[in-house]
């Protein structure tokens, strides 16, 4: 063999070592999870839906650096298409046994006790009307996980025809998660800054 051949043998073993490398690295979840929180930077809506779609199925742990700024994201995405007097954003706890997940009887009406309220004053007890189905996977997957959270961020639009609040986003907040708290808040002021 000659020295030239020796070369372009080890070039290629080289490159399919790399190749390997690259994406046997490019599989895992934290890779992946940078990726998709890229492309919910996009100013195309369709792109960050889809984005953040891919992340809730990578699924928290491996998310949470980006997780407050997607759940952030999506509400400001829910309410630009709202008129600033209809949007209602609250943090309350749902009446036990309330069922969210993808499913459940649609169009039923959940009560909830306000905890604090950004877009609008709200009274102590709000009933939110719950669609039969969720939008898309992103509005459902935040509202059936985790499970057992009673304490929520609800997003939705006030209907003052029927004097009633459509939910269009409902974030479940676990008492556990650490994230909570920054959640909220990152609402709050993304919420505020968009009166």
């Amino acid at each position: 063999m000659t020295r030239r051949a020796k070369g372009w043998l080890a070039v290629v073993f080289l490159a399919l070592v790399l190749g390997g490398f690259v994406a046997g690295f490019a599989t895992t979840p934290a890779t992946r999870a940078r990726f998709w929180a890229w492309r919910a930077g996009s100013s195309d809506r369709k792109a960050r839906l889809k984005a953040r779609e891919r992340l809730l199925d990578i699924g928290r742990p491996a998310i949470d650096s980006v997780y407050v700024d997607l759940v952030a994201g999506e509400i400001c995405d829910r309410l630009a298409a709202v008129p600033a007097r209809d949007r209602v954003v609250f943090v309350g706890c749902c009446e036990a046994g309330a069922n969210l997940a993808p499913g459940a009887k649609g169009g039923t009406s959940v009560g909830y006790f306000v905890e604090r309220s950004f877009a609008s004053p709200c009274e102590r007890y709000m009933i939110v009307r719950v669609p039969e189905t969720w939008p898309d996977p992103v509005a459902e997957g935040l509202a059936a996980k985790p499970v057992g959270a009673l304490r929520m961020l609800v997003i939705g639009r006030w209907d003052p025809r029927h004097g009633n609040l459509d939910a269009l986003l409902v974030a479940r907040l676990a008492a556990e998660d650490p994230l909570a708290a920054t959640l909220v808040e990152e609402a709050r002021a993304r919420v505020e800054s968009a009166r």
